[in-house]
């Protein structure tokens, strides 16, 4: 099983949720690697219909997204082919849902709406992830990139949407990053010293074989 190199990177933007200072999660395979690959793929959008279907802007949402994805991409020099046969690196979003609960004050009054409406689907909100492919290495994605901040149909603007998309892809490529990624090696580097360094190794190694044959 091929092991995944995570790391955060440190932001400044807010969340609907009010907090400031968030961090940017990305993650990548250990044997990825997109050096002098130019060309790709844009997937059409999956997830979150029910969010964005509720006042008809998935489709809208959707073009939206795989424009600015292009968009962002081609100001670092990726060229976009209509046939995915021809890609080097293909590109999946994903709208990941997200449930948020309304905030209360302190007698437990309700204090602001979460989003359009009163009912259940008014707090569904949706967190975009990017997914970059590699055809030939077999995995489901070779790195992917997240934004820290919710949408909802109320917040949808094609300025917020381009906003999501330069959070997921700030840091792709990796190889044109590298004190990211030196930063992802020597964690990785130092994982590993841990682990051989730990008296229970063994009993570990045992476990997790046994769950990976189940």
């Amino acid at each position: 099983m091929k092991r995944i190199i995570a790391y955060a990177m440190s932001g400044a933007a807010a969340l609907l949720c009010g907090c400031s200072g968030v961090s940017v999660t990305q993650e990548m395979k250990e044997n990825a690697s997109f050096e002098g690959l130019t060309k790709i793929y844009i997937e059409q959008p999956v997830g979150a219909a029910e969010i964005f279907a509720a006042n008809g802007s998935l489709e809208r949402a959707n073009e939206e997204l795989v424009g600015a994805i292009a968009a962002n991409l081609a100001e670092k020099g990726f060229a976009r082919v209509e046939n995915k046969a021809d890609a080097q690196i293909i590109f999946r979003p994903l709208w990941n849902s997200s449930y948020k609960q309304p905030e209360f004050d302190s007698v437990g009054a309700q204090t602001r709406s979460t989003g359009v409406g009163d009912n259940v689907s008014s707090q569904l909100y949706a967190m975009l992830e990017i997914q970059a492919i590699l055809p030939e290495s077999g995995d489901i994605w070779s790195w992917r990139g997240f934004s820290p901040e919710l949408m909802s149909p109320a917040s949808f603007t094609s300025g917020n949407i381009a906003e999501q998309v330069r959070w997921c892809l700030e840091y792709f490529p990796p190889e044109k990053n590298p004190d990211k990624l030196g930063e992802i090696k020597k964690e990785r580097r130092e994982r590993e010293i841990k682990a051989e360094q730990n008296p229970y190794k063994e009993v570990l190694i045992k476990e997790r074989e046994k769950r990976e044959s189940l």
